[in-house]
């Protein structure tokens, strides 16, 4: 059983969008499947760790489903560890999935690590992300690994410059893609790679090369290339202009056809005098009328009735005029929070299709509520799909200081005993977790500062220490 998680929920953990407020609790009730109703229930576990404790009621049958996250954090508050257990049928929570993270603040990388489980406490899936940063805002690199007998295996990559553009995306042994951007960060080319499994390498079968004037793509043409002569074959070739204030104007994707280019379609936009879209064309070719009305979006902006509206149109060639076809309108409050969103979608017979988004938030812009409607075309009336609700209970935030106190743990790694400060010991609690999450020994300083880890498994262990609402935590590894 997971005994600790009874009997903690008397304080919650923080609502992250709102430190003044916490969650006591969440419903939700799906009318278009089986009724139910879902709760969520959080607590600081203690300075260093938080539960998180979901049920799910049928409502139909009164059946409940139980989960249990346990998170635990490091001293600069970062997730180092959750793990998600499920309660069964006769009440005892299995584990179904591990997360633990890593991190090197001198190097600049974290590791995070995923298992899955099945209930029956079989590994079902392994994976591994490394990630590496040029600063502690800025990544670099990120690698995704799975793992086989053989251990941990690199499936996909990605690489990225200093400003956040990526220089290149490689699923190994089977797909990679590179980009190469001007000083201002514009697209000039990208390439696609296949594999070659004859010869074990990448050969470029795709590429596009655009051509950049004043900070602004031009032009785009897309080549492709034999696979048994190497040539390359002009395919595409796309065409832009821009306004004065260099917004898109036109679009013009063309093709390549014995050597000669033949148009596609067209785009055409048009803006309001706060540079917004307020139109968008769609236009084909048509070998004989040229560029024909295929569809158009109409955007629509009301500043004093705080909506905003997209409106979407087929061009009807019988009657040679519009139809719409779709309409999308975004209601704003006072606040320029989210208060309500107006579908209505329209197929070819005239049928509509209704939808009604409703979001309720407070003064602190905390979200309440959220409402799903449909309308009923045999009864005339909206009904409520879905239904989302928040409960929130307001507290004074008295967050845990980290730092500052220094005491030594050795030696590390360790066989017998991990011996934690020299001497007479302050008031300190000391908490040390397994990998798993698992609390092997509590233990206040004042009693003893020596620990005996003689018949723990080998492997890495978390330690935090506690001393006057100050926290210390870290890793030591049994051998």
């Amino acid at each position: 059983m997971f005994g600790f998680t009874y009997g903690l929920f008397g304080q919650l953990h923080p609502n992250k969008k709102n430190p003044g407020k916490r969650i006591t609790d969440y419903a939700s009730i799906d009318e278009t499947q089986e009724d139910s109703t879902h709760y969520i229930y959080s607590t600081p576990f203690d300075a260093f760790a938080s539960v998180i404790l979901r049920k799910n009621v049928l409502l139909s049958t009164g059946s409940e489903y139980w989960s249990v996250d346990s998170i635990f954090y490091d001293a600069q508050n970062r997730r180092i560890m959750t793990n998600t257990y499920q309660r069964d049928s006769i009440g005892d929570y299995k584990i179904r999935f591990k997360r633990s993270a890593k991190y090197d603040d001198y190097a600049h990388s974290q590791i995070l690590v995923t298992e899955g489980y099945s209930m029956a406490g079989e590994l079902s899936y392994h994976n591994k992300i490394v990630k590496t940063y040029y600063s502690p805002e800025k990544i670099k690199q990120e690698s995704y690994y799975g793992w086989d007998s053989t251990g941990w295996v690199l499936t996909q990559y990605r690489n990225y410059d200093e400003h956040g553009h990526v220089l290149e995306h490689t699923a190994v042994e089977s797909l990679k893609f590179t980009y190469e951007y001007t000083s201002d960060g514009i697209l000039l080319s990208e390439k696609l790679y296949d594999w070659d499994k004859n010869n074990n390498h990448f050969y470029t079968y795709l590429k596009t090369e655009n051509k950049v004037v004043d900070g602004k793509i031009m032009i785009s043409d897309t080549y492709l290339r034999g696979f048994y002569s190497g040539i390359w074959h002009h395919t595409n070739r796309t065409l832009y202009t821009y306004t004065p204030d260099g917004l898109k104007e036109t679009e013009i994707k063309q093709h390549y056809l014995l050597g000669v280019l033949i148009n596609d379609g067209k785009e055409e936009y048009a803006y309001d005098a706060q540079s917004r879209l307020k139109e968008h064309i769609h236009l084909k070719w048509d070998d004989a009328l040229g560029f024909v009305k295929s569809g158009k979006d109409e955007y629509l902006y009301n500043d004093e009735l705080r909506y905003q509206a997209k409106i979407s149109s087929s061009w009807d060639t019988l009657s040679l005029d519009w139809k719409t076809q779709g309409k999308k309108i975004d209601y704003f409050a006072e606040d320029n929070t989210l208060d309500s969103t107006y579908y209505v979608i329209a197929n070819n017979a005239g049928e509509e299709y209704r939808k009604i988004t409703r979001i309720q938030f407070n003064a602190d812009k905390t979200i309440l509520e959220k409402t799903e409607s449909e309308w009923d075309s045999d009864t005339n009336s909206w009904f409520t799909k879905s239904k989302r609700r928040w409960y929130y209970e307001d507290y004074e935030q008295q967050p845990i200081e980290k730092g500052p106190f220094v005491l030594s743990v050795f030696p590390n790694p360790a066989k017998e005993y991990i011996t934690l400060g020299k001497g007479t010991m302050p008031d300190v609690d000391a908490y040390i977790y397994s990998a798993s999450g698992q609390l092997m020994v509590t233990q206040n300083l004042l009693q003893t500062n020596k620990i005996y880890v003689g018949d723990w498994p080998k492997g890495v262990y978390y330690y935090v220490l506690v001393h006057n609402q100050h926290i210390l935590s870290g890793s030591v590894l049994k051998l």
